[in-house]
């Protein structure tokens, strides 16, 4: 009986080590932006009080956001006494938190990478209010005083390839809205991998399982495996 157990034990392992090694090494990749919100007990007068808002503070609610463009489709704008639910629209079903509160003072926060080409990009952000845009850690375009809806657009070489990049973006009573547009698109999440440690670990827990049965025959204990 301890050499059948024996026997299923090596050939379960070397069959798991097999598999591991065979998967594709390829990553998983990810398309989309992250979304944090906070919902602020007053306005903001400007872009560094809207940051100073939510610097170390935890997020109201977070979720997923495939392209910053609120709210959805053709209208510019709505009322800022909308939920965070009403504003994302589309997007809302990932929400993490509370989305019935309402985004009439609020700061928004959107990181992810994007896919830049070498050379100068049109970069233009609609909002409001105000916004600050960095990109690969420079600040690209900002906004710091409150306004009506209005787009500020510019030229600039930001960097090329898949590049990390930051909107802060907040709102004050009234209407509100912001798009974020690269050469007259909306900016597009940059495919960005994920790393490919899976089968490497199923591998580690191939070996694993070897290791363990080597102690125990060291130890001439029985194999617990079921027959």
């Amino acid at each position: 009986m301890l050499l059948i157990n024996l026997y299923r034990r090596l050939r379960g392992a070397i069959a798991f080590a097999f598999f591991a090694a065979a998967l594709p090494l390829s990553p998983v990749h990810a398309a989309t932006f992250q979304g944090e919100f906070w919902a602020t007990p007053g306005p903001s007068a400007n872009i560094n009080q809207a940051i100073a808002a939510i610097s170390g503070a935890t997020p109201t609610a977070t979720f997923i956001s495939t392209a910053i463009d609120y709210p959805n489709g053709n209208r510019n704008t709505q009322r800022s006494n909308q939920t965070l639910t009403q504003f994302l629209g589309a997007d809302a079903a990932s929400i993490v938190g509370d989305g019935t509160e309402q985004i009439t003072t609020s700061v928004f926060r959107f990181t992810g990478f994007l896919d830049l080409v070498p050379g100068q990009q049109n970069f233009s952000l609609a909002s409001d209010d105000g916004y600050r845009l960095t990109i690969d850690g420079n600040i690209i375009s900002e906004r710091s005083a409150p306004r009506s809806f209005r787009s500020t657009a510019l030229d600039a070489n930001a960097g090329s390839g898949t590049v990390p990049f930051e909107l802060i973006f907040y709102e004050n009573f009234g209407n509100t809205g912001v798009e974020f547009f690269i050469d007259s698109a909306l900016a597009a999440p940059a495919a960005v991998p994920v790393p490919a440690t899976l089968s490497l670990g199923l591998t580690g827990i191939a070996a694993f399982a070897m290791l363990g049965w080597r102690r125990r025959q060291s130890r001439n204990l029985p194999l617990a495996l079921p027959a």
